[in-house]
């Protein structure tokens, strides 16, 4: 490891050296100082490289759930006339606590809603996530 670290130390003082100088034009030939100088020493290393932080397993319901409310976001910012982002980051998390708090059944929400049989389960699935973490459960 410490030749790898070697390389990147050098790279990193002459990036420090280009932006001091002012002289861009030398930032090209960044690519081929790093990949000549750490591709001999990181062979058959053992480093791994994931583009996510987290393990699998933590990942994987995350991806899920996600999935799952894209759905049910996409039909309600519709109907709020905002876009999906804005919908599940503002507005969401206030009408699941609203639902709670007036004891609305998904169902009969969904109902009044249009919305389909995935996005009911959804709903309820989101509504009993909010409920245990009222309870502090989770």
């Amino acid at each position: 490891m410490a030749p790898l670290l070697d390389t990147l130390s050098k790279v990193d003082i002459i990036v420090g050296r280009i932006g001091r100088n002012r002289q861009w034009s030398l930032l090209k030939y960044l690519d081929n100082i790093v990949s000549y100088g750490l591709f001999e020493d990181s062979r058959n290393k053992g480093i791994k490289y994931s583009q996510y932080s987290m393990i699998w397993p933590v990942m994987a319901p995350i991806f899920a759930r996600a999935q799952s409310l894209r759905g049910l976001l996409s039909n309600l910012a519709k109907a709020a006339h905002t876009s999906r982002s804005t919908f599940g980051s503002f507005y969401f998390p206030y009408m699941i606590q609203v639902l709670l708090d007036n004891k609305v059944d998904p169902n009969r929400f969904a109902r009044f809603s249009n919305l389909d049989e995935n996005a009911v389960e959804t709903l309820a699935k989101e509504m009993e996530r909010a409920r245990r973490r009222e309870r502090g459960l989770m």
